[in-house]
Parts: C-alpha cells; structure tokens; sequence
C-alpha cells in the first residue's frame, strides 16, 4: 500500500512537535515527589553530576567530617535533623522559582556522611515536621500532612495548624479555628475525630500580631503520658501595648501552658510566666521537667516542673561578650543527660552544652557573614550538626559530626570539608540547574 506524501509530511511533523513538547515539558517537571538516587558525593567540574563515576566512588570511601549542600536560589533553613530507618534524614526548606517554599529531604548512609538520595516534596514548606510511626508530618501553615520515609503523601488535611505529636496511636495538632485554639485528635488514616477547646484568642489581637505566630506558632510536646502546649496569650492588655507600627517591641507576650490527659481531654491553663519576655518560644521535655528557650535580643532558658511551676531562669546563656544588635534564636535538644541549646546569635551560630541549669562548654560557629545551628542528633555517641552558611566562600546548608562534649572547633571541620569539596550541587542532581 502506498503512502500518500501529504499524509507522510503531516505525520512527520506530528511525531517532530510530539517530541519537542516531551523535551519541554522534561524542563518543567510538575508538582510531585523528585528522587535521585545516584549523587556524586564531592563537587565535581562535569556536567554528568547525576551519574557516579570510579573517581568519586574512590571518595566515597574517605572519612569525612561534614558535607555541604547548596541550592541555585537559596536555602532557607535546616528544619530538622533526625535518624529514621538506620538512616539519617535532614528536611531542608528552600527558596524555589514558584511562590510556595518546598521541603528538601536528604538520607545519609549509616555514621557516614555520604547522600544517598535527595527528594524534592511537592508541600508548602512546614513551620514544624515531626517524625511518627507512619513517616513524618508535616505541621502549617495552612495543612496538616503525613507523608511516608520516602516523601509521598499518604493524607493531609486543610487547617491551621500549628504542631502535632503522636502518642497511644493517635495524632494530636493544636489548630486555629476562626479565634480559638483547639486540639484535634486525629487518627492514622487523617480523619479528625474530636477538637478540645484549650484557649479563646482576640482576632484582633491575632490580626495585630500575626507575624509573631508566623514565626512563633504555638507548641505541642508530648512525655508519653501528658500533652503539653505553650503559646503567647495575646489578649492581655500588656502585650498589644508592647507592640508598635514598626514591630520592633522587644516583648511581645506572656507565655501560657496547658496540660492534657492521654486522650487530649484539658487537665488545665495556666500563666508560666506572668510577665512579658521575649519574641518566640522553642521547648522540650526533660525528665520530670520542662524547659522552654525564650527568644529576644538575649536568649534566655526557663526551666519549669510539669506542672507549670519555674524551677529556674538563665539570662543570656550564650557568651555575654557577642553583640545583640541582631537578637537571638534558640532551639533545645536532650541526649543522654545532655542538654543542648543552639541558633543564630547576631549572625553568628551557637552550640551551647548544659547540665541541669549550668552552662558547661559551647562552640561558636562564624567561619562567614551569616551562620546559624538549626538542629543537632546525637548517634552512637557522636552529635551531628545541621545547619546555614552565608557568604563568599559557600552559601547552604551543612551537616557535620563533632564530639558530643563541643570539645572540637565546628569552624575548621567545616573549612576542612570545603578544601576537601565535600558539596553537593542539590539543584544539578536533581536537574533543576
């Protein structure tokens, strides 16, 4: 049969316009989950970044101490850092060409610092992630996501939502719903089964001060037999006064605590502290206590029984001699007997060690202009160290491993690991460069 040549021509340009619109399409990959799995582990002049050659098996074998990552926009923040699996997960969150942030997740090999693979999780970045037993959540701002180990989304649920922790098999979230603060319990398929009433808020005073609960949203932990929130109580008189046109009050607000039962019922609400102290709040549970990191131009930690009486109050833990013409913000974290309070302090980051409420070592990280530690994990008795450089010699993300006794200098573990090219180009394996 022959072949008619118009119908030839049309079907070769058919098949020539089919092809150019998969190759253009290849260039904007849409909203889902983004893996690669074969990552060179060191800084490498070929374009062929998403293949593994014999030179960069040959360093994957060497020893090292830490490992940068950067991103053709920005990182924004290290948000968590956290062992799941054997393997290490590190969620970085990160500025992208659209107008939503994406989270970044990031698995290491066992005790080593070699990537494994990077996934690109199509969600509005996260104000908190926990990690549960189906995966992790990820908590704000406008949804509620539970997304498995390897970044798809398993449900999610539209809402206010601000954290969220699991205990006897179901999932609690503090929620904003029109002026209320409430706590959703909600099972492992995503559906919510009931919301206790835990505080009444002023729309006007949320209108007011939403940038405080945008950078500050309220807390939810969890001891594994009570619940614990915290917040700012912006319907006193004092706060509001606090706050003026160009938001550069130094107080904002009295933090207030609530206890819950198990199964989420309120035990009860109560002031912590009657006064106003800070601009943000980050705490954790510690044995039988509570300690909470107050942010403003000076960090300070309160450390408070589980029934809201404060025990005690360090002013300024960090090194007094830094400047505080920028502010502070701390985070905590506890590892066998350890206390350890880290952040950003007038661009300068910290890693602070504590024993009951004394300060007993800390390291400074200013190997740039702008540095910060973002979170820390201890495992097998080495702290790995997540977080942000800013400046002419790198501009991302890190992690790094140090002695969990901050007897070690993070800035020459990370100058180390840059001679020695140990970065990962994030937006060339994924082929976003």
């Amino acid at each position: 049969m022959r072949v008619k040549p118009l119908a030839l021509s049309l079907g070769l340009m058919a098949l020539a316009l089919f092809l150019i619109l998969i190759v253009l399409l290849s260039q904007f990959p849409g909203e889902r989950v983004i893996t690669s799995s074969s990552i060179p582990l060191t800084r490498t002049n070929s374009a062929q970044t998403g293949s593994t050659t014999r030179s960069m098996q040959n360093m994957s074998r060497k020893e090292i101490n830490a490992t940068f990552f950067t991103w053709k926009k920005k990182i924004l923040d290290c948000k968590t850092l956290l062992v799941s699996d054997g393997k290490f997960i590190i969620f970085l969150e990160l500025v992208t060409p659209t107008k939503v942030n994406k989270t970044l997740i990031l698995s290491t090999l066992d005790h080593s610092l070699h990537v494994e693979n990077l996934t690109l999780v199509p969600w509005e970045s996260p104000k908190r992630i926990k990690p549960v037993h189906r995966g992790f959540l990820l908590v704000g701002p406008s949804q509620l996501v539970l997304i498995d180990r390897n970044g798809n989304s398993v449900w999610n649920l539209a809402g206010n939502f601000t954290d969220a922790v699991e205990i006897d098999g179901w999932i609690y979230a503090l929620e904003f719903v029109d002026s209320r603060l409430y706590l959703a319990r909600v099972d492992i398929k995503g559906k919510i089964h009931e919301r206790n009433f835990v505080a009444e808020m002023s729309r006007d005073a949320m209108e007011k001060l939403k940038y405080l609960y945008k950078g500050s949203p309220p807390i939810l932990l969890t001891d594994g037999h009570y619940l614990y929130a915290f917040w700012y109580d912006l319907r006193k008189g004092g706060a509001l006064g606090n706050v003026d046109a160009s938001r550069n009050a130094n107080e904002s607000g009295v933090i207030e605590m609530a206890k819950f039962y198990s199964n989420g019922s309120l035990e009860y609400t109560k002031g912590l502290i009657n006064r106003s102290v800070g601009r943000g709040i980050s705490a954790i549970t510690l044995d039988d206590k509570i300690v909470l990191s107050v942010w403003s131009f000076n960090c300070s930690l309160v450390f408070a029984d589980k029934d809201g009486k404060v025990i005690a109050r360090i002013k300024n833990p960090v090194y007094a001699g830094l400047p505080t013409s920028f502010g502070c913000l701390g985070g905590l974290r506890s590892f066998s007997g350890r206390l350890y309070h880290f952040g950003w302090y007038s661009m300068v980051g910290f890693l602070d060690l504590l024993r009951e409420d004394s300060l007993v070592e800390e390291t400074f990280l200013n190997m740039q202009e702008n540095n910060a530690v973002g979170d820390i994990y201890m495992w097998n008795e080495t702290l790995y160290v997540c977080g942000l450089v800013q400046g002419p010699q790198v501009n991302g993300a890190f992690v790094a491993k140090i002695d969990p006794d901050l007897r070690e200098d993070l800035n020459s573990i990370l100058s180390e690991a840059l001679k020695q090219g140990s970065v990962i180009k994030v937006d060339k394996v994924l082929g976003r460069g």
